[in-house]
């Protein structure tokens, strides 16, 4: 295999025509490595392991793509280091929006399963399918458009990547759009969201990272067409050799989206409902156990049969007697609650013994509330 395009270059001397921007080049692989580690710290830091990997991935391929191009400046009819710049400019945006992706389930999930007019787990999974078409098609227009494997020209290759550019537009369209109906609905509905994450939704932290989302989801979507134009076009087209054009849209747009994930992180705005959110841990806790209901009264015997020809004597055999099905909840000869909340106090009941005492100190005060009084007439007086 060759190491140089020779005869097949795009350009006379290469794969670019014009003089490659070094110092733009190096400027852009400073900010995205510096902003790989943040990403990574982020994610420990707020449990978001999903959507940092994703995030630093594209990161990482974005400084990989620029190193490309600095390696380029100096060789460049080299197929190496021209398909590491053009694997790496094109798969950053692709795992960013994976990233946005792994987003959208915790979205759906936490205003409440009544305001999502789609579930999340199938939206996930269409999403995602449509994520890894784009990735594959994209790697494998670029080492056809790199090395040129079964005779197949490079503008032809490049009809490759613009399909996978094509899957990830209309990745990013059904983010958008998902997004748009959900929050649509959510605003039109007349029912209140669900109350048990409210104290995440109703912040201005989470209303910002809102607005960050839409703006980022816009940058990648217009990025993606431009990309798509771009590979139509051939890699001897304008749009291809325009180094002014490249380093705005493939340099500057990823980069702002990048850095509004950042500053807006989601696990910042969702806090400790990220985890409660996430598919997997909602498959793994599966349905929630019914609402306690308060009993005024004890509960009815789980072998209580109203039917006084169905039940069983003590001297019924053991088998038939435990012939009816163990109860749900509780023990098997204890009520569900012990102490009923209004049970009526219980009369005082006295032993013979006390009755006596009672009944005797009761004829002691009677005698002598109506005995004669004994100093009514003085007795010198009376004789």
């Amino acid at each position: 295999m060759a190491s140089t395009c020779g005869s097949t270059c795009p350009a006379g001397n290469g794969f670019f025509a014009n003089d490659l921007n070094l110092i733009g080049s190096a400027v852009f692989l400073a900010v995205f490595a510096f902003l790989t580690p943040t990403t990574f710290y982020l994610g420990y830091r707020f449990r978001t392991p999903g959507f940092s990997a994703l995030m630093a991935t594209g990161l990482s391929f974005e400084v990989f793509g620029f190193l490309g191009r600095i390696l380029l400046h100096e060789s460049r009819d080299r197929q190496g280091y021209f398909a590491l710049t053009l694997l790496g400019s094109i798969l950053g945006p692709v795992f960013m929006s994976g990233a946005m992706t792994s987003i959208l389930p915790h979205l759906l999930v936490i205003y409440g399963q009544g305001h999502a007019r789609c579930q999340s787990i199938l939206t996930t999974s269409f999403l995602f399918g449509l994520f890894i078409v784009s990735l594959v098609l994209d790697i494998v227009g670029t080492v056809f458009v790199a090395y040129g494997y079964g005779g197949v020209s490079r503008d032809r290759s490049a009809d490759i990547i613009a399909g996978g550019l094509g899957a990830q537009a209309l990745l990013l369209f059904a983010i958008i759009a998902v997004y748009v109906c959900f929050t649509t609905g959510l605003f039109l509905s007349d029912e209140a969201p669900d109350p048990t994450h409210a104290d995440i939704y109703y912040t201005t932290q989470f209303s910002r990272f809102l607005r960050c989302m839409e703006v980022v989801s816009l940058l990648l979507f217009a990025q993606t067409i431009y990309r798509i134009f771009e590979m139509i076009g051939g890699l001897s087209g304008t749009l291809f050799q325009s180094e002014p054009a490249f380093m705005i849209m493939n340099g500057l747009v990823p980069f702002m989206a990048c850095l509004l994930l950042t500053t807006a992180h989601p696990g910042a705005a969702f806090g400790s409902s990220w985890g409660a959110t996430s598919p997997r841990y909602r498959k793994r806790r599966g349905l929630p156990l019914p609402p306690l209901q308060t009993s005024f009264s004890h509960a009815v015997h789980h072998r209580y049969d109203p039917n006084i020809r169905s039940q069983f004597s003590p001297s019924t055999q053991r088998p038939l007697r435990e012939a009816k099905p163990p109860p749900t909840y509780g023990s098997y000869g204890l009520p569900s609650s012990p102490r009923p909340v209004n049970r009526p106090p219980s009369p005082m009941i006295l032993s013979p013994i006390s009755v006596r005492a009672v009944s005797a100190q009761m004829l002691t005060e009677r005698s002598e509330r109506w005995a004669a009084p004994t100093d009514l007439v003085d007795s010198d007086v009376l004789w």
